[in-house]
């Protein structure tokens, strides 16, 4: 197997997805992080965060987790509760934390279920439904492309979810996938909010 050897480096790239740009913020080194939580946490709250967890030590991720879970945040996810076991077990020291209502999560998932449930909410959220496949909404797992499409009429393309994501650094390609996964669960819920308004 190849070895590469990559140099931890902190990167902020600018990339514009959907009309709108957004920095793409790669953290590698103990003074990134630093000066991340120190600019996005500390010195202001983000309005949108989006973020793809590396590998850093357990006492910078609580530091990390400490700070996302801040009660004046939203979080919002998609299917996260595969992401908050793993949280869970990876730092039990946190399940008291993570347990308070104010630190909770909007998993967009599991809203999607309810409102499929909610004949009202349904025809209001869900109207562009192809109406020649209208059970794919209704599997156990719904996924965030069905979603996408259904509530914002954006086909998200899925090719990179399978590239390998060890590999350093990461592609364009990955980059671009990481900060549309993460953007487009915050257009889904203020689309979802604004229909239900």
């Amino acid at each position: 197997m190849k070895e590469r050897l990559i140099m931890p480096m902190d990167s902020v790239e600018t990339c514009t997805i959907y009309g709108k740009e957004y920095k793409l913020i790669m953290i590698t080194t103990p003074k990134g992080l630093h000066d991340f939580l120190k600019t996005y946490f500390i010195d202001s709250k983000p309005k949108v965060l989006g973020i793809d967890s590396e590998a850093h030590n357990f006492n910078d991720w609580t530091i990390v987790f400490q700070h996302i879970f801040d009660p004046t945040i939203k979080r919002i996810g998609f299917a996260f509760q595969a992401d908050y076991n793993f949280i869970q077990i990876a730092f039990p020291h946190l399940c008291t934390m993570l347990a308070e209502e104010n630190r909770k999560v909007l998993c967009l998932s599991t809203l999607s279920k309810a409102i499929l449930e909610d004949s009202e909410a349904k025809n209001i959220i869900f109207s562009k439904l192809d109406g020649n496949n209208p059970l794919k909404m209704y599997k156990s797992n719904i996924s965030l492309a069905d979603v996408s499409k259904a509530v914002l009429d954006i086909k998200l393309c899925k090719d990179q979810q399978s590239s390998n994501w060890n590999w350093r650094p990461l592609t364009e390609e990955q980059k671009i996938y990481g900060v549309t996964d993460s953007l487009i669960v915050i257009l889904i819920k203020e689309k979802i909010e604004a229909d239900l308004k």
